[in-house]
């Protein structure tokens, strides 16, 4: 049986449901640190977020520009989780000017592939990006194309 998805959900609960933080304290923790941001804005932990809002999530030295695709309230199996947020929306691969526009140079962009799709995307992202490269599953199977946008 599928879990329902609700329209908006609280942005710690997200947070911790995408596996972006291990527990939700966490997420608390990072919101109130200004870790985290939701349009532009800094958020409150109980801020409602819905499909399509921009976040951008702070880890180390590390932005990660990510757009709400799916919501969830509570960790459930690895796939689901990676369903709940992805890079710069859900066509990263198909619209690589956007993501080249909203990287920093030298920022970095990651885009999960699929079953036989890893020439299409080196050869998309071979035209604007530097250090292309593909990166194997733990089985050896091609799971990543990662690039760097130009300095």
């Amino acid at each position: 049986m599928e879990e329902e998805t609700p329209n908006r959900v609280r942005l710690d609960r997200w947070l911790w449901a995408a596996r972006w933080y291990k527990t939700r304290a966490l997420a608390a923790r990072a919101l109130e640190g200004g870790k985290v941001r939701v349009n532009g804005e800094r958020p409150k932990r109980a801020r409602l977020i819905g499909l399509g809002d921009e976040i951008r999530i702070g880890r180390g030295p590390l932005e990660f520009h990510v757009v709400g695709r799916g919501l969830r309230e509570r960790p459930g199996p690895d796939a689901g989780a990676h369903r709940a947020a992805v890079a710069f929306g859900p066509d990263a691969a198909a619209d690589p000017e956007r993501a080249l526009r909203a990287l920093k140079p030298g920022g970095h962009i990651a885009v999960e592939i699929g079953y036989n799709m890893r020439d299409a995307v080196v050869a998309l992202l071979d035209a604007n990006w530097t250090a292309v490269q593909v990166i194997p599953d733990l089985a050896g199977i091609p799971r990543v194309v990662a690039a760097q946008k130009w300095v």
